[in-house]
């Protein structure tokens, strides 16, 4: 593909498709416009890595729903599992949205919120709070929740202005209903979490059913493992080990959560659980754990199109279903065999090291995006050069770059602001002046066209950034 001078000008367009609502979705909606929520996560090789924006989406959706579908008094057990969850992302999110969560909740104010949580509503104020906080300091002049009570953000400004902040043992009796109202509305079904089949699978104004929080919940689950540090803090291995125990007592779907319970206690299971120390372990359990859920799934006839993942390997579900009387003598390991060298078959009950590490890269690649997940995925680059005057001279310069490749991108983007439209140089003691003609190449798979073009990254599909070029 040829592009114009500047870098980053040849960007690639997503059609965001938004239909007219109809039966429950308008009834849901009301006159609200439902959007999409982004593609569905898909648990196998040919999807791409949530974005920040979709990382968030499915982090907030998590953290309401459980609030919401709390007890009206939860049990202290179930009040330390929801803490525990909302207390995650300050050790577990990454990039700098994990350091704006931690500032948030680390004020002396929110912690005595958090610590004063007795209730439903107690539970479900604080997210709701925490979310306008966070909505403030990325957007100083956005709406806030509910939009109808005309909220200042000067006093959501956490821990900047501490002393302003709006307090949740302030609101009165009528305040407080009218947001719980609003809450309920947002993130509550009538009737429980059940598989509503609307016509958009995730819509942003729309209550989640069970499969968008199941999609959200992984997102979250793997998303978090993939980008920790390959030496975890003891901070964060404690709250990532948290989580599993955490959804074992506060998952909002109940029925899921009871299929859950039958397994998440098998002895191998949890010896597993108990051993997680590195950034690979965290990634390898949350893999054995979504496929054991997939597993159990099949076993039940509810999902009997879904596979085993990578579904490139010669997994099957007869691996991971738990708990077996021989549990210990059949099930898949997330650690390597003490063989390395062992060949992956229908009936292993181990990895070998070339597969382990496989599916570690397949994981990331599925959940990772290379660079990090603050990496800008759109360049909004200046306009082409104006065409050169009639004999004008002409500099023709070429530049060949990988697809998709995320040091490309940053290289760059270094050198972006030395390619102007105008040129000089100096030759044989003369001053030349002339127009720069510069096209960029984009070295890659290409499966399109020049008018519908489909790049595709030679090492693999979770480097986004190389899109902005």
């Amino acid at each position: 593909q040829k592009m114009p001078r500047h870098v980053g000008a040849w960007v690639g367009l997503a059609a965001i498709l938004i239909g007219s609502a109809a039966g429950l979705e308008t009834e849901l909606c009301g006159d609200a416009i439902c959007g999409t929520y982004g593609n569905a996560p898909r648990f196998d090789d040919s999807s791409r890595p949530p974005s920040k924006m979709a990382l968030g989406r499915a982090t907030w959706t998590f953290l309401h729903v459980t609030a919401a579908y709390l007890p009206e008094t939860p049990n202290p057990a179930q009040l330390k599992s929801f803490l525990m969850l909302a207390k995650s992302p300050a050790f577990l999110y990454p990039g700098e949205g994990g350091l704006l969560y931690k500032s948030i909740i680390d004020d002396a104010q929110v912690k005595e919120e958090m610590d004063a949580i007795k209730t439903k509503e107690d539970a479900m104020l604080l997210v709701w709070k925490v979310h306008n906080a966070v909505t403030t300091a990325l957007q100083p002049e956005g709406t806030l929740f509910p939009e109808s009570m005309g909220l200042k953000n000067k006093r959501f400004s956490i821990p900047a202005n501490s002393k302003q902040q709006f307090t949740l043992k302030s609101l009165n009796g009528v305040l407080k209903k009218q947001i719980i109202d609003a809450l309920k509305t947002r993130w509550v079904i009538t009737g429980g979490l059940e598989n509503k089949h609307w016509s958009k699978r995730d819509l942003l104004n729309m209550p989640p059913d069970r499969s968008m929080l199941g999609r959200a919940s992984w997102t979250f689950f793997h998303t978090t493992s993939v980008y920790l540090p390959h030496a975890p803090t003891h901070a964060q291995i404690e709250s990532f080990k948290g989580l599993f125990d955490a959804i074992y007592e506060v998952y909002a779907c109940e029925l899921c959560r009871g299929h859950f319970r039958l397994f998440y206690h098998d002895p191998l299971l949890q010896k597993e659980h108990a051993e997680i120390a590195t950034k690979h372990d965290a990634i390898m359990f949350v893999w054995k754990l979504h496929n054991a859920v997939t597993a159990d799934g099949i076993e039940r006839g509810d999902w009997k199109e879904r596979a085993m993942f990578p579904t490139d390997k010669t997994f099957n579900e007869s691996q991971f279903l738990m708990t077996s009387p021989t549990a210990d003598k059949d099930q898949m390991r997330m650690r390597g065999c003490a063989n390395t060298s062992a060949v992956l078959t229908p009936s292993s009950t181990c990895l070998g090291k070339d597969d382990h590490y496989e599916i570690v890269a397949d994981v990331e690649a599925r959940w990772q995006i290379e660079g990090g997940i603050d990496q800008p995925l759109i360049d909004k680059g200046p306009d082409a050069c104006d065409p050169p005057k009639e004999g004008e001279k002409v500099l023709h310069m070429d530049m060949y770059v990988m697809g998709k490749c995320p040091w490309c991108a940053k290289a760059m983007e270094a050198i972006a602001d030395l390619i102007k439209c105008e040129y000089t140089c100096e030759l044989e003691g003369k001053t030349h002046t002339g127009r720069l003609d510069f096209n960029m190449h984009m070295v890659g798979l290409n499966n399109g066209t020049y008018e519908d073009p489909w790049l595709r990254a030679i090492h693999g599909p979770s480097e986004l950034v190389g899109e902005r070029l």
